[in-house]
């Protein structure tokens, strides 16, 4: 891990819309969960502590590297995983994703009960060079992902707002 992503892992793991994944997780992965997936996860640390037997993480540059994950360096597009994963995460990434509706299908494809995405709520076009779908909305994660999810929370943070949104892919019977 570089530098930069070592600083981007201890100042992220301040912030309240870390800890808030990190509690919206722990509740999953007691709901009969037991694969998940983190998807462009820089490093950051919200799934080493979950109990799941399967966590993986997946980064272009720097996954995650802890106990129990296994740390994946890919671009997303070229990941064929055997099989699909019980969650799937991706954090603070689809701003980022020049073919965001392709990655964001795949995300799902990937999926067998749960997607959780976070992404910067509104920010202005200027608020950060390196994102290319600011301002992003309800209306614009709706339009990636062709669905609706079943919670969605707004997080402020360090004067920015991000927005959580879980979606649910099977239904019990």
């Amino acid at each position: 891990m570089n530098m930069m992503d070592e600083v981007y892992g201890d100042i992220r793991k301040k912030y309240n819309y870390v800890k808030r994944i990190s509690e919206l997780l722990t509740n999953c992965s007691i709901a009969g969960c037991e694969s998940i997936i983190d998807v462009g996860s820089r490093g950051l640390d919200v799934i080493s502590v979950l109990p799941l037997k399967v966590k993986v993480s997946l980064d272009l540059v720097n996954p995650l590297v802890a106990e129990g994950v296994e740390s994946i360096i890919c671009d997303f597009f070229d990941y064929q995983p055997k099989e699909k994963f019980d969650v799937v995460c991706c954090f603070q990434t689809l701003e980022h994703i020049a073919e965001v509706e392709k990655f964001t299908k795949k995300l799902f494809a990937l999926a067998k009960k749960y997607v959780f995405i976070s992404v910067p709520y509104k920010w202005n076009s200027s608020t950060c060079s390196e994102h290319i779908h600011d301002p992003v909305d309800e209306e614009k994660l709706a339009k990636w992902t062709e669905k609706q999810p079943i919670f969605k929370e707004i997080i402020f943070d360090k004067n920015a707002r991000r927005m959580i949104c879980i979606y649910k892919l099977c239904y019990p019977v």
